[in-house]
């Protein structure tokens, strides 16, 4: 018996080709999955579908949209007549960066009339903390002379204005106005506007002393008895008429 069961292991093991005694199973092998296999399941089975929704190649997705920067005001062949007038337009300077230009801008940009961005620029200061503003404006509403009148839109105007901080006053005048020296007030006893480059000093009234101008402005107590328009001047002190060719 015992020759019996020894041959009978050792063709066993030549058939199965492995150089060891057969070992036997002393138990059922398991008919129910371990739980670490099915967690690892439902695991794999959740990168399956976090798969079909992962971000496209970079090649693929939408170009980010660019951060919106303000649009600059389009030129004019007005605007162009402007900046020939007055040099105080071209040739901007530290002083324009005042709060009361800043103030004015946001005044005048609220009420409809937008005014050239970099173009507000500081005339002069004057008593009670008041400032003398130029402000190109892109638009401006004035009534016509005629009767019945009525409300027109005048396209690149350039507007004077002498506020404080409480507000104040200004006039808008076209670019062919401002060009006849057409743009000038008395107000609060004083006499002040702005005229071409052309345009050295300005005289109160005949025989009277002339009065400097200043980057296209000029100011000075209003004269008495009675305001009449400036008499003009050139750099040789000789009477200009504006606007004539």
């Amino acid at each position: 018996m015992p020759d019996f069961k020894a041959r009978l292991e050792r063709e066993l093991v030549i058939a199965a080709g492995r150089p060891r005694r057969v070992r036997y199973a002393r138990g059922p092998l398991p008919t129910h999955p371990l739980p670490w296999l099915a967690a690892t399941a439902v695991t794999l089975a959740l990168v399956a579908v976090l798969g079909l929704y992962a971000l496209p190649p970079r090649s693929e997705r939408p170009a980010a949209k660019p951060t919106p920067t303000p649009t600059p005001a389009p030129r004019s062949q007005r605007f162009d007549r402007q900046l020939q007038l007055l040099g105080i337009l071209r040739d901007r300077t530290g002083a324009d960066n005042d709060p009361q230009v800043h103030a004015a801008v946001r005044e005048y940009t609220r009420a409809g009339m937008p005014v050239r961005t970099g173009y507000g620029r500081l005339l002069g200061k004057a008593p009670r903390r008041y400032a003398f503003v130029l402000l190109p404006v892109l638009e401006f509403d004035r009534n016509t002379q005629g009767r019945p009148a009525k409300m027109q839109t005048i396209r690149d105007g350039i507007c004077l204005v002498r506020r404080g901080l409480q507000g104040g006053a200004g006039q808008c005048m076209t670019t062919g106005e401002v060009a006849k020296g057409e743009l000038w007030l008395a107000l609060a006893g004083q006499v002040y506007g702005v005229v071409p480059d052309s345009v050295a000093a300005v005289r109160p009234r005949p025989g009277a002393k002339p009065v400097k101008v200043r980057r296209n402005f000029f100011v000075y107590p209003a004269p008495k008895p009675r305001i009449r328009k400036p008499i003009f001047l050139d750099a040789e002190g000789r009477e200009i008429s504006l606007g004539v060719r």
